[in-house]
């Protein structure tokens, strides 16, 4: 029987040199670098494993950097599906305050939130990048930890966190920590040309990659396109969205498969009128994608990583006989494009 690394090497391209074999990507590289436009929005949900214990989801939004001023929110469940909704007025939590602290009862256990924003630096968009804390403690055990403050104080003084990466030492978890999911959305402009760039980490001991999304000028609509770009090299390009709206290709990264999903169908379509009519996006893009996203001419990618055993480019015959190896856990980026705000 044919290696998984085998039969997806026919088909699928390959981004990290040192960890597959297979057909070499586009060595095209990018020569400018457009102006990012600013997300609107970022969302990212955390799963937290505490012994003998259901696991946490836990999703940080960061939203607004205009006139009405930033802000975020911490929303706390047991259920993926329903991570990030707000059904549970007791598990979301919508935080004003640039300092504080809250406590509420979620998921059977006590969560406590501190947080503070005062001192952080924002580049573009909703999301601090440094100078700042938001801690999530699970039954008084720290679950998650976001941020590279000195040190995070309570109301009675220091909590005892050491700073985030100084001397290589993090924050002592008492829980297993694992992502599950980033949402960027983005307004791109009515004429639906340019760029967008993000950042992100698709395993536990990846590095972070630089992906950015390229939306093709051109007048003529139907031979318009989008590439992909990862660490400046472009993996894949989808021409003539008149046809190709939909589609889906897989890439190797740091040895593992990821697949890429694209739904451009509203993006191209929606503000001519041609074209079918969906009145409900809902379960496309792995959640996050709606159809108010729909109404505002969306273009939809998911980068999603796969889980389990077939997650591999490659399984040693022992490991994979005794089952030994771990899985891994699944990871996805989406980034959602919108023409105009709404």
């Amino acid at each position: 029987m044919r290696s998984i690394a085998t039969c997806y090497s026919e088909h699928a391209t390959k981004v990290s040199d040192s960890y597959c074999s297979g057909p070499a990507p586009s060595r095209t590289s990018i020569s400018h670098h457009p102006t990012r436009p600013a997300p609107s929005s970022v969302t990212s949900t955390y799963k937290i494993i505490r012994n003998a214990s259901s696991p946490i989801f836990v999703t940080v939004s960061w939203s607004g950097c205009g006139r009405g001023g930033r802000g975020f929110s911490v929303s706390v469940t047991d259920k993926i599906k329903s991570s990030a909704c707000h059904s549970t007025a007791n598990s979301f939590h919508q935080l004003r305050k640039p300092k504080g602290s809250n406590e509420f009862e979620a998921c059977g256990s006590r969560i406590e939130l501190l947080w503070n924003l005062s001192p952080a630096f924002y580049e573009t968009g909703p999301e601090p990048v440094s100078g700042f804390y938001v801690v999530v403690l699970v039954d008084s055990e720290p679950g998650l930890f976001l941020g590279d403050v000195e040190e995070i104080e309570d109301e009675e003084g220091e909590i005892g966190f050491p700073k985030l990466g100084v001397n290589g030492e993090k924050i002592r978890l008492a829980a297993e920590l694992s992502p599950v999911s980033r949402i960027e959305k983005f307004v791109s402009g009515r004429s639906g040309h340019g760029s967008y760039s993000t950042r992100a980490q698709f395993c536990r001991v990846g590095e972070m990659h630089d992906v950015m999304i390229n939306f093709g000028s051109g007048g003529d609509r139907s031979a318009a396109g989008v590439s992909v770009w990862i660490d400046g090299r472009r993996v894949f390009q989808v021409r003539r969205l008149r046809w190709n709206f939909r589609g889906n290709q897989t890439i190797f990264l740091d040895g593992i498969v990821v697949d890429v999903m694209w739904d451009l169908h509203d993006w191209s379509f929606k503000e001519t009128g041609e074209g079918e009519k969906e009145e409900d996006g809902g379960g496309r893009g792995g959640g996050g994608y709606t159809a108010a996203a729909a109404a505002r001419g969306a273009a939809v990618f998911l980068f999603r990583t796969r889980s389990g055993l077939d997650s591999r480019l490659w399984l040693d015959e022992k490991i994979l006989e005794q089952k030994k190896d771990p899985e891994r856990a699944e990871f996805s980026l989406l980034i959602c494009a919108c023409k105009k705000p709404g």
